[in-house]
């Protein structure tokens, strides 16, 4: 049996229609050698029978539980044959063959370990795609607003994620694990995702890891990927247990990288920006009127605020 010069690795937990579309888009667009490898966290919703019934060519693995998605995407890699490893969101889809020709690149620099394709909505705005590891100093630009005090370019140098327009390649720092290009021999040599980190922060710990061994984490805009975003979490645990997720594990990565009470002043930022907003755009409302913009950042500054007062009662859970 001939090898494939890419195995695409899908995981999924109970996004049926989203993972047909994925599937039938990796076929209708993705024309190199290639084999996909699907490992389904013991949906409930028909998932693995759908893609027995209707992709037949796809090597299906079925946990017998959710596992998470790092050690979930651990399992396809050890399954998979080709040189380099797609992992691909189960609500992601490819939309062109743009692909091939990050595959290509990795081929011919060997250097590259990770390659992240620029990510869309389905509405066509732009997704944050490669970001810095966090660290209080980036956190205390961002959260105190002292950012403004930058120009815009050293904005987006320093900050990336949404200050950065995403239409230059660069390195960077980790990539957004809806979509990532990986050389076998990182897997290999890095041992792939934390197990022990159920879903959100593993693509940050993995590069961690990545770029400590030598490799280059490279974003580029050659390719590009629709992504709906959060699908399995919102099924899993509502988009405030996403968020709760999310920061639990931002503020581990940063204890982790420089020690507990940087954790906790991680956490204290956090809870200063979330005031501050709050109040600005209080204010703003007082003053210039009410927006759509303006609402959405009071609503997700309550949410910070209600997620560390309900840490520190003790009532956030994190799946295992």
């Amino acid at each position: 049996m001939s090898v494939p010069a890419l195995s695409v690795i899908v995981v999924n937990w109970n996004t049926k229609d989203l993972l047909r579309t994925c599937l039938a888009s990796v076929g209708e667009h993705l024309a190199i050698p290639s084999e996909i490898v699907v490992v389904d966290n013991a949906s409930h919703d028909g998932s693995p029978e759908m893609v027995a019934a209707e992709f037949p060519e796809v090597t299906l693995i079925r946990n017998d539980r959710n596992l998470g998605f790092g050690a979930a995407n651990n399992i396809g890699m050890k399954a998979a044959r080709a040189p380099a490893f797609l992992l691909l969101n189960s609500d992601a889809r490819l939309v062109d063959g743009s692909i091939a020709r990050l595959v290509e690149r990795l081929q011919k620099e060997p250097a590259l370990g990770v390659i992240g394709p620029r990510l869309r909505f389905e509405d066509g705005r732009m997704q944050a795609s490669a970001h810095r590891f966090g660290s209080l100093r980036l956190l205390a630009l961002e959260e105190l607003g002292l950012y403004k005090l930058l120009p815009r370019t050293k904005t987006a140098e320093v900050l990336l994620g949404g200050y950065w327009d995403h239409a230059h390649e660069r390195r960077v720092d980790w990539i957004v694990g809806a979509c990532m290009l990986v050389r076998r021999e990182v897997f290999e040599q890095t041992g792939g995702f934390d197990p022990a980190i159920f879903l959100y922060g593993e693509e940050v710990e993995w590069c961690e890891r990545i770029r400590s061994a030598g490799w280059d984490v490279l974003f580029s805009p050659d390719a590009e990927v629709a992504h709906v975003g959060h699908a399995s979490a919102d099924t899993l645990v509502g988009e405030r247990g996403r968020i709760d997720l999310c920061l639990v594990a931002a503020d581990a990565l940063i204890a982790r990288r420089q020690g507990r009470a940087a954790g906790l002043a991680a956490s204290g930022l956090r809870v200063s920006g979330a005031i501050i907003r709050t109040v600005a755009f209080s204010v703003r409302r007082l003053t210039t009127g009410d927006d759509r913009y303006g609402r959405d950042v009071r609503s997700y500054a309550r949410t910070i605020l209600g997620h560390y007062l309900r840490r520190a009662t003790g009532r956030v859970r994190t799946p295992r």
